[in-house]
């Protein structure tokens, strides 16, 4: 049955809405919904207010010359992307590759295959990466997920390091604690809160200079180092039975589940700030034709690159093959973000104006972190289920909203169009 629909009222009003709906259905669904709202909240207007005045720098070489200054938040997007200037606000990067070597007067979050920290940033750095290198000055936290995770040898962050990787390598100096998970874990440089770590192999360098307590879970003694230092006590627990022998396994993919999350997160506040038409009309699909999007989306999944490698064959097919393949696959990436934004928006009431971006940043935070946490359930396979679903429906849900838009018949039926205009409904 479909909702009734209150009278919108639009953020950019700056009214806010005197009531939030009472139905028996929204009153069944938000027990189950309420702390990951409270997060969604919290990550969609942080980014949505300062975005007002903020700059966007995209491309294949995205770049902050050492000479320009970018007196606001900065949201930046590609293949390769270097802030070697300075940044008054926050700095939130999508990329391929990130160098960081001038000045983040604010917070850092990035996404990344590789991420290098040489410069400053002036409050706390999330990041988010196979690699990440942290050389500079963090004057704040730092919480990062990744396969391999060092702060080198000069680094300094002032706050507390929280952090989940395949390999962990601490040589400069941390001023808070240090807590997470490991496989593999040294700790060679200066911390000056408590470590907690669990990690399966977990060492201390001659460097290591711990002036609290250390705690750590492994199934084996740590490794110290003579001239280590460890001022606080030392306590060792042992990790659940079993759990040794998939350590690395578990931690890895636990750390690739937040990758995932952190990027789509990103992606989606990108495309819903540039293209907000777009991912409500395919959020829409999915809501009010989800039978439809699944189906053909399963279609299309399949026949998409059977004809572009026909396409191919051929010397003047070529280059729309190769296009028609890349729009394909940038859609399955997205998909995440079409599919989070509709269960937002099925949640949240809709009279607080569900057409504005604050909104669809809200309805797409929330979904997105629905989909991570469903991920994120201990239950065989269920990664790959959500992942397979989620690209399929967003597919279907993509191209129904295009025919949509533009009036093209994706399967014809026997019906004819009557009016003016080509084809067949």
């Amino acid at each position: 049955m479909r909702r009734s629909r209150s009278p919108r009222l639009s953020i950019g009003t700056g009214r806010l809405p005197t009531a939030i709906p009472g139905g028996r259905g929204f009153r069944r669904r938000w027990p189950v919904m309420a702390i990951l709202a409270l997060s969604a909240l919290f990550l969609a207007v942080a980014a949505v207010f300062p975005a007002r005045g903020a700059e966007f720098v995209s491309g294949d070489d995205a770049r902050v010359a050492a000479s320009r200054t970018v007196d606001d938040d900065l949201y930046m997007t590609g293949a390769d992307a270097v802030i070697a200037g300075t940044v008054t606000g926050d700095a939130i990067v999508l990329s391929q590759d990130l160098i960081v070597d001038g000045t983040v007067e604010r917070s850092l979050m990035a996404a990344g295959e590789s991420i290098v920290v040489t410069g400053s940033v002036g409050h706390a750095a999330r990041l988010a990466g196979r690699e990440i290198r942290i050389s500079g000055r963090i004057e704040g936290d730092v919480l990062a997920a990744g396969s391999e995770v060092m702060i080198e040898d000069g680094a300094t962050v002032t706050g507390d390091l929280i952090v989940s990787a395949g390999t962990l390598t601490v040589r400069g100096s941390v001023g808070g604690d240090v807590r997470g998970n490991a496989n593999e874990a040294l700790l060679d440089g200066e911390i000056g809160g408590d470590t907690d770590i669990n990690a399966a192999d977990l060492t201390l360098g001659p460097g290591a200079r711990l002036a609290r307590d250390l705690r750590y879970t492994s199934p084996d003694e740590a490794d110290v180092d003579p001239l280590a230092i460890v001022t606080g006590a030392t306590e060792r627990d042992e990790p659940v039975a079993g759990a040794s022998r998939v350590a690395s396994v578990s931690i890895s993919s636990q750390g690739w589940q937040w990758v995932r999350l952190v990027v789509a997160l990103f992606s989606g506040l990108v495309l819903v700030l540039l293209l907000p038409r777009a991912v409500r009309g395919a959020a829409e699909s999915v809501r009010r034709r989800l039978g439809p999007s699944l189906l053909l989306g399963i279609g299309m999944f399949i026949v998409i690159p059977i004809v572009s490698i026909i396409l191919m064959i051929t010397l003047i097919g070529l280059p729309i093959g190769l296009i028609l393949l890349f729009v394909y696959f940038s859609i399955l990436f997205l998909s995440e973000i079409f599919v989070g934004t509709a269960i937002g928006r099925f949640i949240l009431p809709d009279s607080w104006g569900d057409q504005g971006r604050g909104y669809n940043l809200l309805a797409m935070a929330l979904g997105v972190v629905i989909l991570g946490a469903l991920r994120f359930l201990p239950l065989p396979g269920i990664g790959f289920l959500i992942a397979a679903l989620t690209a399929v429906i967003g597919l279907g849900a993509v191209l129904l909203a295009v025919r949509r838009r533009t009036g093209m018949s994706l399967a014809p039926t026997a019906t004819p169009y009557s009016g003016p205009g080509p084809g067949y409904y």
